[in-house]
C-alpha cells in the first residue's frame, strides 16, 4: 500500500513536471518565433499621451510708427490623449514608404498671455509622409535613410482665472508646423524577435500661430516661413508568432528660431479702417513630447 502511495506520488509529480516543461518551451518558442518588424512591411495602431509646450516673444509696431514690446505668450503643459496609426511597405531592394499619423484631445494644460489661464476643449493632430532605404551594417546593426514631409498641429481654448483678472477673457490658440525633413536611423536587432530603433530627423519649414479673443474678435497672427525643428525618436518593437508585434515608442520633437527673422501681422477684426499692428517676433519655441504604445501585424 505505501508504495501504491509513492509511485501514485511520482506520477504526479512527473506530471507536473511535464507541464512545467512545456509551459516553459511554448514561453521560449513564443518569445523565439518571429522576426524583426521594423525592417519589414507593416501597420500599427497605437494610443498613448503628449505634451506640448509653446512659448513666443515679440516687438511690435503700430501704423504710426510706436514701437513696443509685445508680451511673451506661454502655453504649458498641454496634457494629451492620442489615439493614431502607423504603417510601412518595404521592397526587395530595401526601399520602404513609410506614413503616420495621430489624433488627441487636450485633457489638462495652463496659458498665460498677461494673466494665467487654464485650457479646454483643444485637440492636436499630427500626420508625416516619407520614403528611404535600409542598410545593413553588419549582422545585428541596420542603418535608415529618409526624407519626408510632416504636418503638426495644436489648439486650445483658455477662460482666465477670475482670482487673477476682473475681465477674464476667452482665448483660442492655434499653432501649427509643416515642412519637409530628412532623418537617419540606426536600428539594432539583438535577436530575431526584437528591433531597437534610434533615429534623428531636421525639420525645416513653416510655422503659423494665432491668439483670437473669441468675445472680442480681437486676432493675432504671427507666422516664420523659415522655422527649425528636430525630432529624436527611439522605439522597441517585439515580434511574435511570426507576423504580430507589440512595442513603445518615445518622441521628443523641438521646433525654434532665434535669430529675428519672424515676421507676422496683428490685426483687429477685419475692418480695413482698424490701424494694423506689424510685429517682428523674436523668438518662439515648440516642443512636444509623445509616449505611444503600437500593437500591429507585420505583411
Amino acid at each position: 500500500m505505501v508504495c501504491a502511495y509513492i509511485r501514485n506520488m511520482e506520477a504526479k509529480m512527473l506530471r507536473a513536471l511535464k507541464k512545467k516543461a512545456l509551459l516553459a518551451m511554448g514561453i521560449f518558442l513564443l518569445a523565439s518565433k518571429g522576426h524583426a518588424s521594423l525592417l519589414g512591411s507593416y501597420i500599427d495602431l497605437d494610443t498613448g499621451y503628449r505634451t506640448d509646450n509653446i512659448t513666443t516673444t515679440g516687438l511690435a509696431i503700430t501704423d504710426d510708427f510706436s514701437v513696443f514690446r509685445v508680451p511673451s505668450i506661454s502655453i504649458e503643459d498641454q496634457q494629451t490623449f492620442l489615439l493614431g496609426g502607423k504603417l510601412q511597405w518595404v521592397s526587395c531592394s530595401n526601399v520602404f514608404i513609410k506614413a503616420d499619423g495621430h489624433y488627441g484631445w487636450v485633457l489638462d494644460g495652463h496659458t498665460a498671455f498677461l494673466d494665467p489661464a487654464s485650457s479646454k476643449n483643444g485637440h492636436t493632430s499630427d500626420a508625416s509622409l516619407g520614403f528611404g532605404y535600409y542598410s545593413c551594417l553588419c549582422n545585428a546593426w541596420n542603418l535608415a535613410l529618409s526624407a519626408g514631409w510632416s504636418y503638426d498641429y495644436y489648439t486650445c481654448r483658455s477662460i482666465e482665472d477670475q482670482a487673477e483678472s476682473p475681465n477674464p477673457r476667452n482665448m483660442e490658440y492655434t499653432s501649427r508646423f509643416q515642412g519637409p525633413w530628412i532623418g537617419v536611423g540606426l536600428i539594432y536587432q539583438p535577436c530575431d524577435s526584437l528591433d531597437i530603433l534610434v533615429n534623428y530627423e531636421l525639420h525645416h519649414g513653416c510655422w503659423k500661430f494665432n491668439r483670437e479673443n473669441v468675445d472680442s474678435k480681437f486676432l493675432e497672427q504671427s507666422y516664420n516661413n523659415n522655422m527649425w525643428g528636430q525630432v529624436v525618436e527611439f522605439d522597441t518593437t517585439w515580434t511574435f508568432e511570426n507576423c504580430w508585434h507589440l512595442g513603445c515608442d518615445l518622441k521628443w520633437k523641438f521646433y525654434h528660431d532665434q535669430n529675428q527673422k519672424h515676421s507676422g501681422i496683428h490685426y483687429k477684426n477685419s475692418s480695413a479702417d482698424v490701424p494694423g499692428l506689424h510685429t517682428a517676433v523674436t523668438s518662439a519655441s515648440w516642443q512636444i513630447f509623445t509616449a505611444t504604445v503600437h500593437f500591429g501585424r507585420s505583411f
